[in-house]
């Protein structure tokens, strides 16, 4: 099987994010390529927080964002598992999140649920892809860690989401569209 990379524009091309939008992605990583995507879709007038744990990370993706102008991207070092913990977000400020490859990281998922819940306005859409129990892609995490789209969709539901939309974005994901309620 020939495995491939996500490729954030992908993603987010069924994602409602427009101009002037407030957006959180949640758990920066790799190349940073759906902070920037992200960057693109909200423009000049809209701001994408850039969450993450590792101040590493942060602070090479804002000198990635600042060498190409983007000027609507905001790194904000934050653990999400802590209920608040993102404190330089208002509640209900963010129009929309994203979290790719964030919840096999943690343990703690009603609260990482429960503080994108916080952030987002009331309907405002959540984009979660994480990895599928079955992939064989090289840089998979070790399948224990890895959740099923069925447990984090009931999940979601008994902890105030809606599941919009259930997708496959390729042969090595699941992903979701979630909304408050």
């Amino acid at each position: 099987m020939e495995h491939q990379f996500l490729v954030a524009e992908e993603l987010l091309k069924d994602f409602p994010l427009a101009e002037g939008m407030n957006v959180g992605e949640c758990g920066v990583s790799g190349s940073g390529a759906m902070m920037l995507a992200m960057s693109t879709a909200v423009g000049p007038d809209g701001k994408v927080f850039a969450f993450d744990v590792n101040k590493h990370v942060l602070s090479a993706l804002a000198s990635q964002a600042r060498l190409q102008g983007r000027r609507n991207i905001i790194p904000t070092w934050t653990n999400l598992e802590i209920v608040g913990g993102t404190s330089s977000v208002a509640d209900h400020q963010l129009d929309a999140a994203v979290a790719v490859h964030l919840f096999h990281e943690s343990t703690h998922h009603i609260e990482l649920l429960t503080e994108l819940r916080r952030m987002v306005k009331r309907s405002a859409p959540v984009l979660i892809v994480d990895w599928t129990k079955e992939s064989t892609h090289p840089l998979a995490p070790p399948s224990p860690q890895r959740l099923s789209a069925g447990y984090l969709s009931q999940l979601a539901s008994d902890h105030g989401f809606r599941i919009e939309k259930n997708f496959t974005p390729d042969g090595d994901h699941w992903g979701m569209i979630l909304t408050t309620t």
